[in-house]
């Protein structure tokens, strides 16, 4: 009740803003655009807006146009610095995850009914894609009954869009409202809308040309002969490649604040999207910025480089050991550095592969004193010192302090430096011979030891990873390996039960993201950035028909899941969060280092209007930073 209130509150503040900030004179446009509009490739700045565009109040002062934004680019098929700065759609504000609220951006409304079972969403009307058609909810139908419902292009149907088997039922109100239908509560319909609000919104009228449903057999083999595909599933999966509803394709439309209209292997260029459907308060259209480039990098030593010189105008996840070294070139790279609150339960965790092929290390991995072990021999409070320069805090992967289904004990679990225990519990584990190096051997006489594989980051640094690595060769005696890998290695391994073990960040750690999308601590399908049980979490994402029926009490970590995700009782479903979060304690699914890191951002000297570093909560649970609107970053001169 409470973020109903909330959603129609700022519903009439956004109306207030509109009548009363002389944004019904629609004020100004980016020169680059006027001098189209001049042209006749164009229309004129009122019929591009929507009848009640989105206005956004500056943080510090009304933007200039112009200018280009160089930002790295770790993979120049995923997301990178250039995509953070555009955000996704649907946003919430978080200035303490206790405060979390839905804030209203692309959608104006969503209520529910007094059961949770039944979502109305309004959508802004007169918004267009990007190259000038009208959006309405159609589109979000063409997404559910052309691809959700498509068994060639959706092999499994996924959350939020069913419950216990149930597909939601979804009718169209009118050309702006849609109202999501389940058979039992879904009361964390808004916190699926984070990431999931995007994957609804695909641009039918470009799209349908590539589709069985609306396209001859014999138009899609011309066009898939003169596109170099063998399917249509192929072609269609191409034309419709996105991150965050960002293009990653040319040619495709979108309703975020950018368009993508280049690419090559070293880079990619985003435009202002003419059509997209913010303002400030004195009606000038956002963005302010003309252009993002996203420039391909390969290692984390080329930003730095790229920082330092001037090269690049923002850079996230630079890495909070360079601090001293990047304070250190500030007026010689003209930028600033900014510390945010990350929102991780750990900055990094440490999963060991608990369905891992080897029979042997599969037993002893799936034994809940391997993993005490390993985490009792990790000195944290060096680590801190290390890298974090004593900012941090040593805790064990859990929720955040502020939780609501935080308990002290979740980050103390076997989070305290005490090596004479991790071997005294490896001995009793029956690990207790060595060879002539000090390795200990395993049950069946070979040394004891895994590779850990990753792919870089300046968040996830090798550096990082080898200081764990040493603690538990020299502390314990486990022949500990590493195998860096590239990020699209990555995403075919994880998955592929291909890893003894990896490492990733330790999100999804916020009332937002905890309930409905900890892939890290309950088992759900295998994805690329965990691998924990990705045999577990096929046999769950497959009823059983497929992977490893997992042991009961994980079975029952599951159970506690499901049960959560419908039930309506806030109370029941914070109980069932903790029992989730015990497990992960005492299991240790993942092995945490340290957490409430700050987290180091580099921007341009010259912009101003960025996020707000005391309020600004900058992790995935809240889109980074979309609830603070970069679309009003600019240059000022």
């Amino acid at each position: 009740m409470h973020n109903r209130k909330t959603f129609v509150v700022l519903s009439l503040v956004v109306l207030s803003l509109l009548l009363f900030s002389g944004v019904g004179v629609f004020a100004g446009e980016s020169p680059m655009l006027r001098e189209r509009v001049e042209r006749g490739e164009l229309p004129p700045l009122e019929e591009r807006l929507p009848k009640e565009p989105l206005v956004v109040e500056p943080r510090e002062t009304i933007g200039k146009y112009g200018g280009t934004l160089y930002a790295p680019v770790e993979s120049m098929q995923g997301s990178g610095n250039d995509v953070f700065l555009m955000g996704p759609l649907v946003s919430f504000a978080l200035p303490r995850p206790e405060d979390q609220m839905l804030l209203p951006n692309f959608a104006k409304e969503i209520e529910s009914n007094e059961d949770a079972t039944a979502w109305t969403i309004t959508f802004r009307e007169g918004v267009k894609w990007s190259d000038g058609h009208p959006f309405t909810v159609d589109d979000i139908l063409f997404w559910y009954e052309a691809i959700y419902l498509n068994d060639e292009l959706t092999s499994e149907a996924a959350e939020p869009w069913i419950v216990k088997g149930q597909v939601a039922k979804i009718d169209k109100i009118d050309d702006f409202t849609l109202r999501f239908t389940y058979p039992e509560p879904m009361p964390f319909f808004k916190n699926y809308l984070v990431t999931a609000s995007y994957t609804i919104l695909f641009p039918s009228h470009y799209l349908k040309q590539f589709h069985p449903n609306y396209t001859s057999e014999e138009e899609l083999k011309k066009i898939m002969e003169a596109e170099g595909f063998d399917t249509w599933v192929d072609l269609f999966e191409y034309k419709s490649t996105s991150h965050w509803g960002i293009p990653m394709v040319e040619d495709l439309p979108t309703l975020a604040a950018y368009r993508l209209v280049s690419r090559s292997a070293s880079r990619r260029v985003y435009e202002r999207n003419p059509y997209y459907w913010k303002v400030d308060t004195e009606g000038n259209q956002l963005p302010y910025i003309d252009t993002i480039v996203g420039l391909y990098v390969s290692d984390q030593q080329m930003i730095s480089g790229m920082v330092m010189s001037g090269e690049i105008d923002f850079a996230d996840r630079v890495g909070l050991e360079n601090y001293p070294l990047y304070q250190q070139y500030k007026e010689q790279g003209g930028y600033e550095t900014y510390l945010y609150n990350i929102g991780r339960g750990a900055q990094m965790v440490f999963m060991i592969n608990r369905t891992v092929e080897d029979d042997v290390l599969r037993e002893i991995f799936q034994n809940p004193t391997f993993a005490q072990a390993l985490s009792l021999a990790i000195d944290r409070d060096e680590i801190n010192e290390v890298f974090y320069f004593g900012l941090a805090q040593p805790r064990q992967y859990t929720v955040l302090d502020t939780s609501q289904y935080f308990e002290p004990e979740f980050a103390t679990a076997y989070a305290e430096f005490d090596p004479d225990r991790a071997n005294a519990m490896l001995d009793s584990m029956g690990l207790d011979k060595r060879d002539s190096q000090g390795f200990r051997l395993r049950p069946d006489g070979q040394r004891l030891g895994f590779t850990i594989q990753m792919y870089e980051r300046s968040d996830l640094s090798i550096a990082k990873v080898e200081i764990v690595m040493g603690y538990w060769r020299d502390h314990l005696g486990i022949d500990v390996r590493l195998q860096q890998i590239s990020p699209e290695l990555q995403e075919v391994r994880a998955p592929a039960n291909q890893m003894e073990a990896t490492i990733w960040a330790g999100d999804k750690s916020t009332d937002i993201l905890f309930p409905v999308g900890n892939n890290l601590i309950i088992p759900k399908e295998p994805r690329w950035d965990e691998s924990v049980w990705p045999k577990w979490g096929l046999w769950f994402n497959t009823n059983g028909a497929d992977g490893w029926e997992p042991p009961e009490h994980v079975k029952q970590v599951r159970a506690w899941y499901d049960q959560m995700l419908v039930e309506p009782d806030e109370q029941k479903r914070i109980e069932l969060g903790k029992n989730i979060l015990r497990v992960q304690a005492e299991y240790l699914w993942q092995i945490g280092n340290v957490g409430n890191v700050p987290e180091l951002m580099i921007f341009n000297a010259k912009l101003r209007n960025l996020p707000d570093p005391a309020v600004t909560v900058r992790a995935w649970d809240t889109g980074l930073y979309s609830a603070t609107h970069p679309e009003q970053i600019f240059f000022d001169d």
